[in-house]
């Protein structure tokens, strides 16, 4: 069986003013490669600073554009190299078919926009769905992640959030 998502040698370096500001111990990633199989959970696990989110990032091509930032390898998402797509295409399957939970939810989630409003845009945007169909759709998603009040979380800001309901609603948005 193929895999689901294959990293091939992927490297990132970062050039400039962005070195200084990269978060790996290492100012990037070095030939890290790995798969995924369809169904299959996998965790990255390092220190601080190793490159658990770069790969992340990297993956879901949310880093500067070059010259600032330098991905070499590849990265098959679907069969796809997902480095080789526009931005468009890229933003079609982004939210659709692949996500990431990022790690700090309190940089994550907009603070000025209801937790709704952030889960009813990219469902609208992938499904089609009427605003309706969406909301029911996020009560949904965030009663799968153990939100007890899925109706009133719609209408909280993060903020107003305890710190697991926010990391409850970063995994309900991917």
């Amino acid at each position: 069986m193929s895999a689901l998502l294959s990293l091939r040698d992927l490297s990132v370096t970062f050039h400039g003013a962005h070195r200084q500001a990269a978060r790996s111990a290492d100012n990037g990633l070095h030939a890290v490669s790995f798969d995924v199989a369809r169904g299959e959970t996998v965790a990255l696990v390092g220190e601080s600073g190793s490159g658990k989110s770069l790969t992340g990032l990297s993956i879901l091509r949310l880093l500067a554009p070059a010259p600032r930032c330098q991905i070499q390898g590849q990265i098959f998402f679907e069969g796809k190299d997902l480095l080789t797509l526009t931005e468009s295409e890229m933003r079609r399957l982004r939210g659709a078919k692949i996500a990431m939970a990022f790690q700090e939810p309190e940089s994550a989630l907009n603070p000025t926009s209801p937790v709704g409003n952030m889960l009813l845009e990219p469902i609208r945007l992938h499904l089609g769905l009427s605003r309706t169909a969406a909301r029911q759709k996020a009560e949904q998603a965030l009663g799968l992640v153990g939100i007890a009040n899925p109706k009133q979380t719609l209408l909280s800001y993060a903020h107003e959030l305890s710190g697991g309901a926010r990391r409850r609603v970063l995994l309900a948005l991917a």
